[in-house]
């Protein structure tokens, strides 16, 4: 099996990619940039365009893993559907099945302010805005591309003691936060290649 990453920071912290490798057995390839977005895929003579057009010319996968920028989906939202359908017929040229690895609202309030605050307040509707907000566009980027989610961001906003979850920075996973992402990563395509 053989999966191609393409993403960011929130994709290479704490090494995901081998993680990854080791859940699934697969071959994976990456193309990764920190802060990159989708479109970056396609911007003339860069670097990350070219590694990326390289990789996918007349190879096979059968999967692609696609993370956009952090705040991408729900800011950027007409350029980040339109580089995900570009990406998704790609994916399809390679025989690869697209799978987006839905990321999380950050900050996390608790881990910014202090409790019963206006900080607090203002940094809790934050989160909740950027977390509905990524959910609902990576469902609809995998509904209009034949692709999965990989519900990473759910899984962190569901979880119990979620600031665990995030690297002292506030935005980026902890290793237990990337291993989180690992195993729903790894288990929505075993699902998928079992089916």
């Amino acid at each position: 099996m053989r999966i191609l990453m393409i993403g960011n920071s929130f994709t290479f912290f704490n090494d995901l990619p081998k993680t990854v490798a080791e859940l699934t057995g697969a071959e994976v390839v990456t193309n990764l940039r920190g802060g990159a977005d989708l479109a970056a895929r396609f911007e003339e003579g860069s670097q990350l365009t070219e590694d990326f057009a390289a990789k996918t010319r007349d190879a096979k996968f059968d999967c692609f893993v696609i993370q956009d920028h952090s705040r991408g989906p729900v800011e950027r939202s007409e350029s980040f559907f339109e580089s995900a359908a570009k990406i998704c017929r790609i994916a399809e040229k390679c025989g690869a099945v697209p799978v987006f690895y839905a990321t999380w609202g950050y900050p996390l309030p608790e881990l910014v302010a202090k409790p019963g605050t206006p900080e607090f307040e203002a940094a809790a509707e934050s989160y909740e805005k950027l977390y509905r907000g990524l959910y609902e566009a990576y469902h609809r980027a995998a509904a209009e591309n034949r692709g999965l989610v990989a519900d990473v961001g759910e899984a962190f906003y569901n979880d119990p003691a979620p600031a665990e979850l995030f690297d002292p920075d506030t935005s980026h996973p902890s290793a237990k936060g990337s291993r989180i992402a690992a195993e729903i990563i790894s288990a929505t395509i075993m699902k998928h290649i079992e089916a």
